[in-house]
Order: C-alpha cells, then structure tokens, then sequence
C-alpha cells in the first residue's frame, strides 16, 4: 500500500470478513488514494445487508455469498476485466485542448 509503484490489478477479489483489515476496508483505502480497481466481494455471511450496502460502490462488480457456482464468479470477474478495460481506454483518450 505505501509502495511508490504498486502493481496494478485487473480484478480484485476481496472477503468482506478478514482479520485486521475487512474486504470492504481495504477496498475503501484504495478508492480513498484513488486506486480504481473492479472487486468481487465473496462472504460466508448472507444475511449480512450492512455489509452488501458498505460494499457497494460504482467499481462493485459482484457480492458473491458462498458456496457460489462457478458460473457466478466467472460471470462476475468478466464484467471486473471489461470494466478495467474500459477505464483504461477512457483514461488513455487524448485530452482536446479548448485553445
């Protein structure tokens, strides 16, 4: 976290109860130091809503309770790389300058 070059990530999956720092803690840090990156949030705690509310937030791309299939993870791990992919080419757009 204090590297002065983090690795980027394409998708992060984080679980929402870790010792220490939560899923949702660390995911706050990193939108907080502008760190965008798609997650897939995953828990044992389904009737956990304050938790599914604290997750979500517009780089959110799944809350997967487990067990959860297969199908479900891939699902929300390509809608995390089309995501990325699309910040990427929005950020890697010239700027028009107004001059």
């Amino acid at each position: 976290m204090n590297s002065a070059h983090p690795r980027k990530a394409d998708c992060l999956i984080l679980d929402v109860r870790l010792p220490g720092m939560s899923g949702i803690e660390l995911h706050r840090h990193l939108l907080a130091r502008r760190r965008e990156v798609p997650v897939i949030f995953i828990t044992a705690h389904a009737s956990d809503s304050r938790a599914r509310s604290e997750a979500a937030s517009e780089w959110t791309v799944a809350y997967l309770t487990k067990p959860f299939s297969e199908d479900e993870f891939l699902d929300g791990r390509q809608r995390g790389f089309k995501m990325e992919t699309q910040h990427l080419e929005q950020t890697a757009r010239p700027r028009r300058s107004h001059g």
